[in-house]
């Protein structure tokens, strides 16, 4: 009894062990099949990038065709339709009636090329170069129609109170209505991610991190890309998608992105590098081209909270997409910047556009770290610029 036991226990485990084994090797061939993926995507972002469409060369039209006359053998003549050159310009004026000799050697329509046919008399052929030849007249009168009506044709009237009877309303006739195409606005770069997946609204990066990927978004649907990736097939990593309240082509006033905190760094994962003012300094700003237009993004603040709770201690930095006014935007930048870890020089104002992104943080239970930055224009690097000047020249003085 006690030997049946031990064999059934000895082969509970290694059940376990094959099933944790299987789980393991099936993570590590998921992961690098996603890896694969987004290392495709990035290569072919790159390509589109780097890819300009030549400007069409335009051909330039003749002004004028020069005037070309046809030898001619002492026994030919030109065919009598040939005495006069048609012109399609309606700004022309007619020439005066030439004949045959004197449009020979008539220069050719401005735009159009010479055509010569020569006409070649057989023997007893009596040539006249005088005679046009005839016209022949086409009667466009239509003959009318008989006073009395067929029988197919008289119409019959409606009884009283009769559907017929009622005054019929006259259709309106339909406006060919053009349907909007996903590709309206949509740069050339982005073209073919649009064409894969509609619902790519754009493309995040962080220069010199691995942080290099299209961003999808599923309107009021934040669940749909926790577990699939960029073209719909179910996987642990996931996507980078855009919280589905918010209006990434207007823009809202906050967009938030999300993405899984992968231990290979992958997705996510070197956002938790942030914690460390050095790698701040080294990354001050990160890229969202939206997939109709570009904008660069500096970090203000890098904060930790957690989520699934209603403790008033929790930051629910998700749930301000709009500011309501100047004190609403305020007040939440206030809270982004008194959670930072960092102390971070780096003005925000009302107006200005944010983009947060957002991955787990293991340090407490359903924790969270938040990249926050603002979008810059090029008249914001100027001051960027001098700060990180500032921070090279204090680092090398220690």
């Amino acid at each position: 009894m006690r030997k049946a036991l031990m064999i059934a226990i000895v082969i509970v485990l290694c059940a376990i062990l094959g099933i944790c084994v299987w789980q393991i090797v099936d993570y590590i061939q998921e992961t690098r099949e996603g890896e694969e993926l987004y290392d495709n995507l990035a290569a072919m972002m790159e390509q589109a990038a780097a890819t300009e469409e030549p400007a069409a060369t335009p051909v330039p039209r003749p002004t004028s065709v020069p005037a070309v006359t046809p030898t001619l053998a002492p026994n030919e003549t030109l065919a009598p339709y040939m005495v006069e050159t048609p012109t399609d310009d309606p700004n022309a004026t007619a020439a005066p009636e030439a004949t045959a000799d004197a449009q020979a050697t008539e220069a050719p329509h401005e735009d159009e090329p010479q055509t010569w046919e020569i006409y070649r008399p057989e023997e007893g052929d009596v040539i006249d170069e005088g005679t046009p030849m005839p016209t022949p007249h086409y009667d466009a009168t239509p003959t009318p129609l008989a006073d009395t009506p067929k029988p197919y044709m008289v119409t019959p009237t409606p009884e009283p109170g009769s559907i017929a009877a009622a005054p019929q309303e006259t259709a309106e006739p339909v406006s060919a209505q053009t349907t909007a195409s996903p590709l309206d606005g949509v740069l050339p770069e982005y073209r073919a991610f649009v064409e894969l997946n509609l619902d790519t609204v754009g493309w995040i990066s962080i220069e010199g991190t691995p942080v290099n990927y299209p961003v999808v978004q599923r309107l009021l649907d934040d669940e749909y890309y926790v577990h699939r990736d960029f073209l719909g097939n179910e996987v642990r990593y996931g996507c980078v998608f855009a919280q589905g309240t918010a209006d990434v082509k207007r823009p809202s006033d906050n967009i938030v992105i999300y993405g899984h905190n992968m231990r290979n760094n992958s997705m996510f994962g070197s956002l938790d590098e942030y914690k460390e003012f050095e790698y701040l300094m080294e990354h001050p700003t990160f890229r969202f081209d939206t997939i109709w237009e570009k904008a660069e993004y500096e970090i203000f603040a890098v904060f930790k909270t957690y989520v699934y709770s209603d403790s008033p201690r929790v930051f629910k930095y998700y749930q301000f997409v709009d500011a309501k006014d100047e004190a609403d935007f305020d007040q939440y930048i206030e809270r982004c910047r008194s959670l930072s870890v960092h102390d971070i020089d780096t003005e925000v104002e009302y107006g200005d556009k944010i983009v947060m992104l957002s991955t787990c943080e293991y340090s407490q239970a359903n924790g969270r770290i938040v990249i926050a930055g603002r979008r810059i224009e090029e008249e914001d690097r100027a001051p960027l610029e001098a700060r990180l000047a500032e921070y090279e020249a204090s680092r090398e003085s220690k």
